[in-house]
């Protein structure tokens, strides 16, 4: 609490990261991106999470890429950037109405993974970087450093935009 009080958060308000987020809002702001994530999935559009995933399939076999210690190594990659675990609960959420129940995502669109491996490790944090993207053009910044605002702001996220029902590493 003291580091986060004293460092992460003053630093984080310093970057620009923000204190307030409208969650209330987010389901909209994710369902608007409806055709871009659809784009994902079909692979018309790449995905860097994707290829992480499909890298790691390939080097570890579908066995061990699944593996508690191989999903960690690439946890920190596919962070919400400031949204936090909050936005990542709304967000997975979100997404499975949008793209499981609806079978848009079926195990042979998320193949190798899983569909839920699949929201998880491709599409939250593909949704994240549009919502970092989208907030940045707000603010008349550069919106090719979204990926690079989600990286830096994760810790950011996992203090300030906690979700109380998500355990945390932090």
């Amino acid at each position: 609490m003291h580091k986060t009080e004293l460092k992460i958060k003053p630093e984080g308000v310093k970057r620009g990261y923000p204190l307030e987020i409208d969650f209330d809002a987010l389901p909209e702001r994710i369902k608007s991106l409806q055709a871009e994530l659809e784009r994902v999935i079909s692979q018309d559009t790449p995905s860097i999470y994707r290829d992480a995933a499909l890298q790691a399939y390939k080097d570890l076999g579908q066995v061990k890429a699944r593996g508690t210690m191989a999903v960690m190594a690439r946890f920190e990659y596919t962070l919400p950037g400031y949204y936090g675990s909050k936005g990542a609960a709304i967000m997975q959420k979100v997404l499975d109405t949008m793209f499981v129940k609806t079978n848009i995502l079926t195990h042979e669109t998320a193949a190798p993974q899983l569909p839920m491996e699949y929201l998880q490790q491709v599409l939250v944090p593909e949704t994240a970087y549009r919502l970092i993207r989208e907030d940045l053009a707000k603010q008349g910044l550069e919106s090719q450093d979204a990926k690079q605002v989600m990286k830096e702001s994760s810790e950011f996220g996992s203090v300030v935009h906690r979700d109380p029902d998500v355990m945390e590493h932090y």
